[in-house]
């Protein structure tokens, strides 16, 4: 009834992934959809649900799961997600049905992320809806992470990071319903309607229902109006439709049978799980995590360019940073250039002609502004993508087919910080 698992092998064992999963004991018998709930970031799930949507979905039948996300869902998502992507798998398989799936805040974009890179959890999903969940990063954190350190996460959900972009890049799967409710007016993801979309998903706010109304990003866990067109899309074929929903609910502040000030008392544990969060050191990063292989060209590219022979104009030392150090796997080596080199260049033989999807440059400090990509046509270089501005760190560059044996990174400009330029490394990712 099911596809195949594929995609990614999952890191985390399942042992692992097998006890951060709960589900009521109905989900092999019950008759109805199962339906997980995904949890925001530093949030447990039972603070964030126990009270309300599971507490309202169990009185109605359904059978319920709840996953609980790895150190409080503050590490890098491309691992946490990995925790959805089991928890489908193994709530189809028990209950032999297509689940649906509820999530609040980054608890929406897991499964976003689930069904772009596992080709088979659009065969055991029907529905996902999101509530307040930042597709587009929100502006309250690119005001914060930068200038300091910050969790992985909160670099994921930066506008225009990354991770935010490579979502974007592909098309939700077809067969999957998707419904993003978010709100023009609230305290934590913002500007809206824009943080909250999802290109090929049906984009709500709630404000289409109640216009004017105000909530804020934990009151969507309880609000009358988001409830409603969550369970609009759960009970019907296809996403919510705002002219379905009965007005009336704008009357009411937090949905019929929710516990709401049981809701504030538990949310009130947040203080703890925040404090406990600031205390772990290694949550805390200097930059966006690099963009995993899998995610960076077409479902199923390998990189290609892993072990492969590189050329460089220079070296900065022929014991420690030559340019086979940028295509060894390991970013803890890197390929240096010498001072002052210019134009300065690193080229990877990938022995054969192969289609390029996409391109990560792992900067080091020594980072280049301005540079060029570039691949060898049989009589000159050619220039297939020109970077600007880059601002180091991570480059993720999408080539879209590109057929090349020669690949070339060429920096022209002055070097932006040391006389020279290092790449930790250098993934070139295809077919």
């Amino acid at each position: 009834m099911f596809d195949t698992p594929s995609g990614p092998a999952l890191k985390t064992s399942t042992a692992t992934l097998s006890v951060a999963l709960s589900c009521s004991s109905d989900l092999a018998t019950s008759r109805k959809t199962p339906i997980l709930l995904v949890p925001g970031t530093v949030m447990t799930a039972p603070v964030a649900y126990s009270w309300g949507y599971q507490k309202v979905l169990r009185e109605q039948g359904y059978p319920v799961c709840m996953v609980a996300l790895p150190g409080g869902g503050a590490q890098d998502m491309q691992a946490t997600v990995e925790y959805v992507v089991h928890a489908v798998r193994s709530m189809s398989d028990t209950s032999g049905k297509e689940i649906s799936v509820l999530g609040h805040s980054q608890g929406g974009l897991l499964p976003a992320w689930a069904i772009r890179f596992w080709p088979d959890l659009a065969s055991r999903i029907d529905d996902v809806v999101s509530l307040d969940s930042p597709y587009g990063g929100t502006e309250l954190v690119g005001r914060v992470c930068g200038p300091i350190d910050c969790p992985a996460l909160a670099w994921q959900v930066m506008p225009a990071s990354d991770w935010s972009r490579t979502l974007r890049r592909f098309p939700i799967p077809a067969g999957v319903s998707y419904t993003s409710i978010g709100t023009s007016r609230t305290d934590l993801v913002f500007p809206s309607p824009d943080a909250t979309s999802l290109p090929g998903a049906s984009n709500l706010t709630l404000q289409q229902v109640c216009p004017g109304r105000y909530v804020g990003h934990l009151d969507m866990l309880s609000d009358a109006a988001a409830h409603a067109l969550a369970m609009d899309a759960l009970t019907h074929a296809g996403t919510a439709d705002v002219t379905r929903v009965d007005t009336a609910v704008c009357a009411r502040t937090a949905f019929e049978g929710a516990d709401a000030n049981q809701g504030k008392l538990l949310v009130g544990l947040l203080t703890d799980l925040i404090d406990a969060l600031f205390e772990n050191e290694e949550l805390w990063l200097t930059a966006e995590p690099p963009i995993r292989e899998y995610a960076l060209g077409e479902p199923g590219d390998t990189d290609l360019a892993l072990g492969r022979p590189t050329t460089v104009s220079s070296v900065e030392s022929w014991t420690s940073h030559h340019g086979s150090k940028a295509v060894d796997g390991d970013r803890g080596t890197r390929w240096s250039s010498s001072a002052w080199d210019s134009p300065t260049w690193i080229q990877v033989d990938l022995g054969t002609t192969r289609t390029i999807n996409g391109i990560q440059i792992a900067w080091e400090a020594a980072y280049a502004e301005d540079y060029r990509i570039q691949v060898w046509d049989g009589s000159t270089w050619a220039t297939k993508l020109q970077v600007t501005d880059s601002g180091g760190d991570n480059s993720v560059l999408a080539l879209d087919g590109v057929q090349a044996r020669h690949v070339r990174v060429r920096m022209d400009d002055s070097p932006c910080c040391y006389g020279n330029y290092s790449i930790w490394e250098l993934q070139i990712v295809g077919s």
